[in-house]
């Protein structure tokens, strides 16, 4: 998996709310098996992901990136 270059990705191309405190919590989070990222990719390369928090059963989605614009209303019909 690829939660650092998601999550990498999210910060850069979204201006997103997330600090470096929050980025340091969830790779720590990632570390511990509680946070996990989605990745698309295409040719070999990255071009969409997500991550989010796992709790049991419950995945719960923080953020996202394409790096093309309709990819993931492609990716959450699959």
């Amino acid at each position: 998996m690829l939660f650092k270059p998601v999550l990498h990705h999210v910060v850069r191309e979204a201006g997103t709310w997330i600090t470096d405190e929050m980025h340091d919590a969830y790779s720590l989070l990632h570390t511990l098996g509680i946070a996990h990222s989605i990745e698309i990719h295409q040719d070999g390369h990255l071009v969409g992901g997500l991550y989010g928090i796992a709790m049991g059963p419950v995945f719960s989605a923080n953020q996202c990136f394409p790096v093309y614009p309709m990819l993931l209303r492609w990716h959450w019909h699959t």
